[in-house]
């Protein structure tokens, strides 16, 4: 790696490598306290194309610098375009730092779907460049209705020998294309209003939003931990959960005997019925 110090000034963030939605402002407070009081961070990533350095990663850290006056900033410098940095950006968050959000997914997934190139790479592909789920990356695919006259009829794979070769394509899009013409579409169902599931889905998002909060925050933790107090909590998290596994083995010991005691009362009900019924025929022939 080629780290080095360089000025903060000759950094451009304007070329579209921020994959995430938006700064975090309570982790560059809290990057900015961490430095003022010692600590240091881990390198920014940028590349150079010869005329500009275009950050591709550590845009927080960034920020950061520039709030408590800082003049210059560590980097690690590659070489490369501006789309080679925007390529590294989309998965510079699933890598370390502050885990990305799921509006961060969604913006790295299109960055390369909208794209002219990217977009004729296989969802896997994406998939793992994003750090995110291939299904996440099919849901947000854009119709080929509306982009199959701009794209290539040919897509590039890897094949088993590791060399590159294309496949042609068009020949399954003139097919997709007489599938969907042949198939007459259902109409659009009346939405149901159901004040309950809006309550539902808006308590959903609001825990989602929480729960990203939480990540940056104990992201922003760790980095600001000692080692002792890393030390010490990996301790106390194994003890915790050595205890958790003591507990779920008596309550499943717990669950076990009140299963057993059903057994048995369904049983006595049984013999309950069974003796009334008997007593009844009884009093009927007495």
């Amino acid at each position: 790696m080629n780290i080095k110090k360089i000025n903060l000034k000759s950094i451009r963030i304007d070329g579209g490598t921020q994959s995430r939605v938006s700064i975090n402002e309570d982790a560059v407070a809290s990057y900015a306290e961490a430095m003022t009081e010692g600590a240091t961070l881990p390198p920014v990533v940028v590349f150079r194309d010869g005329a500009d350095d275009w950050l591709a990663d550590g845009f927080h850290r960034y920020h950061a610098h520039n709030r408590i006056g800082a003049v210059s900033i560590e980097a690690d410098i590659r070489a490369g375009t501006l789309r080679d940095a925007v390529l590294y950006s989309v998965g510079a968050n699933g890598k370390h730092g502050m885990p990305p959000s799921n509006a961060d997914k969604r913006k790295a997934v299109l960055v390369l779907l909208n794209d002219a190139e990217w977009s004729a790479w296989s969802d896997r592909e994406i998939a793992k460049l994003c750090h995110v789920s291939h299904q996440m990356v099919c849901n947000h695919r854009p119709s080929l209705s509306t982009v199959d006259s701009e794209k290539p009829a040919e897509r590039t794979y890897t094949t088993k020998h590791g060399t590159e070769a294309t496949m042609d394509t068009s020949g399954q899009k003139d097919a997709a294309a007489k599938k969907k013409a042949a198939t007459k579409p259902e109409p659009a169902a009346e939405p149901v209003a159901d004040p309950e599931l809006d309550g539902l889905r808006e308590s959903v998002t609001v825990l989602a939003d929480a729960n990203d909060r939480l990540t940056d925050r104990l992201a922003v933790v760790a980095m600001e931990a000692t080692e002792g107090e890393r030390t010490a909590a990996a301790v106390l998290i194994a003890e915790l959960r050595a205890e958790n596994r003591i507990l779920s083995v008596e309550n499943d010991a717990i669950k076990a005997s009140r299963d057993g005691l059903l057994v048995e009362n369904a049983a006595l009900k049984r013999q309950c019925e069974s003796l009334l019924r008997k007593v009844k025929r009884a009093e009927q022939t007495a």
